[in-house]
């Protein structure tokens, strides 16, 4: 298997649920379709491992049929895969509309919109999903649990942060992009900033950060987290990435890290907000383009 899931911790839960069950309960569950009658046991896993389901997908995808009919689901290895493969583009195309939403929120140009979108009711009857789809970073909900069902970096819009829902499934996708659309023909919006204009600080916390959330290759985040490399490679006086939370957390070190943590691979960090126009824009735009392809100028 290329991909391996994040921890030991987090494949003794896939194995707890079998790989192909967690693929069909994923695959079924999303579709409102009951395949069987689910083990409650490994319904209760697969709700306590979400942070790690994306890369439980890529992981399946990449199995043996064989090794996925052993689990004798009345379902053949290459249905298991094609499922995989199916939730594997939905994730994809999930991610892009939703960046493409936080992005919109940014541009509203009616306060009202955003105190509607932070309504549960309003996000029920036009997209269908039983969530608020903005959270304000500064309410203090009653249930921690919550915030599992919203976006680490919040967005900024009219001076305040919110976090947006991240529990779209394919149902909801057709109502957030009707809305999206409606929003641009009715004018809604403000008009987007030149990506020439982007400061490096926006640069960073944007693409930069959405880049890092991407990452698979264990080694490459070990080396964002060295000082030595992040000179070389970026020539910054700081790693670009710092563990959140414990010893390597405190001290002064943590006024050079954004607040916000970003997750790769199952772990948090902090991202380092060290970065100037002129010592450090031309290489974070060259690693940028090397490794998206995308021109940033």
């Amino acid at each position: 298997m290329k991909h391996q899931v994040p921890n030991s911790e987090a494949e003794e839960m896939l194995n707890a649920m079998g790989a192909a069950w967690f693929i069909a309960y994923t695959y079924y569950k999303r579709k409102l379709k009951e395949l069987s009658k689910w083990e409650k046991a490994k319904v209760d896993v697969f709700n306590k491992s979400k942070a790690y389901h994306k890369e439980y997908i890529r992981a399946v995808a990449e199995m043996r049929e064989k090794k996925l009919e052993k689990e004798e689901l009345p379902l053949s290895g290459a249905e298991i895969l094609r499922m995989a493969g199916e939730l594997q583009r939905q994730k994809r195309v999930s991610k892009a509309l939703r960046d493409k939403f936080r992005e919109m929120v940014t541009r509203l140009k009616d306060e009202g919109l955003v105190r509607e979108l932070c309504n549960i009711k309003y996000s029920k009857k036009t997209f269908g999903i039983p969530y608020a789809m903005l959270l304000p970073v500064s309410e203090k909900t009653w249930s921690k649990k919550l915030h599992m069902w919203y976006d680490e970096e919040p967005v900024v819009a009219f001076g305040k942060g919110y976090r947006v829902c991240k529990e779209w499934y394919g149902k909801n996708m057709e109502s957030i992009e009707r809305w999206m659309k409606m929003r641009e023909e009715r004018g809604d919006l403000e008009q987007r900033k030149p990506k020439g204009g982007e400061k490096i600080g926006e640069i960073v916390q944007g693409r930069f950060r959405d880049m890092l959330a991407e990452i698979h290759d264990r080694r490459l985040v070990e080396n964002l987290c060295d000082k030595e490399y992040s000179q070389a490679l970026f020539g910054l006086s700081y790693a670009v990435l710092m563990p959140a939370g414990g010893a390597e957390g405190g001290g002064k070190r943590h006024v050079s890290y954004y607040v916000d943590p970003v997750r790769i691979l199952g772990k948090e960090y902090r991202i380092c907000n060290n970065w100037y126009e002129k010592r450090n824009r031309k290489k974070l735009e060259r690693w940028i383009q090397k490794r998206s392809g995308e021109r940033i100028s």
